[in-house]
């Protein structure tokens, strides 16, 4: 039986369910594991300076994050990210977004996690906190081989406002009664289009814009 849903609540992952950036956490811990070269990871800490400063166009570098990953198999990568998850990441939710996530199930909202990050991250996170539905980058997979590449547009910036109205028309939800929850700049696009927009912990230049338009913005630890 299909359930129908009042609103959807969309969330971004890292800096706003998580209080840290996950691509961060899944690169320390491939080097620690020795899953990568020190050249690897010097290589990922440069592309996250990039990020970080914009330096560079980001869809551009978060396409280049990945390709650490090219001739590993999966499965691999799968239960990786199950173990960084259940090692570190799940205790780095922030406890006020929980609240927020119970608030909105009660308020019969579908929960979908709209987010860059990939989905070895995601998927995880998403079934811990028993979300609906995960939309973010793919990565491209050959034989249970990943090649390193993305597959389709990254999730990210301009396209998180396409996905997110493809989403509700599917879903046959209103984009005035959607919520999306955000911390940076690059979420200004899909925080533009929805009725309640929320930013969380926002960077400099999303808290000012947040302000002038008088949306929410939540502070937490």
């Amino acid at each position: 039986m299909t359930v129908r849903h009042d609103h959807i609540a969309f969330f971004d992952l890292d800096g706003t369910l998580l209080k840290v950036n996950s691509g961060k956490v899944l690169i320390r811990r491939a080097y620690q594991d020795r899953l990568i070269s020190t050249l690897d990871m010097v290589h990922a800490i440069y592309l996250s300076l990039l990020y970080k400063y914009h330096l560079k166009e980001t869809t551009r570098i978060v396409s280049q994050m990945p390709k650490w990953m090219a001739g590993m198999t999966e499965q691999k990568i799968s239960d990786f990210g199950k173990k960084i998850f259940k090692d570190e990441l799940v205790h780095l939710i922030r406890p006020e977004m929980v609240e927020e996530i119970n608030k909105q199930k009660e308020n019969n909202a579908r929960l979908v996690i709209l987010s860059a990050a990939i989905p070895y991250i995601c998927e995880p996170l998403a079934r811990h906190l028993k979300f609906d539905d995960i939309i973010c980058t793919e990565l491209e997979v050959a034989d249970g081989i990943l090649t390193g590449n993305t597959i389709g547009p990254i999730c990210l910036k301009d396209e998180k406002p396409i996905q997110l109205k493809n989403y509700c028309m599917l879903h046959n939800c209103s984009l005035k009664k959607a919520y999306y929850f955000g911390d940076s700049i690059e979420d200004l696009p899909a925080l533009n289009i929805v009725g309640y927009p929320v930013c969380i912990n926002p960077d400099k230049k999303l808290a000012k814009a947040a302000i002038r338009k008088g949306w929410t913005i939540h502070h937490w630890e």
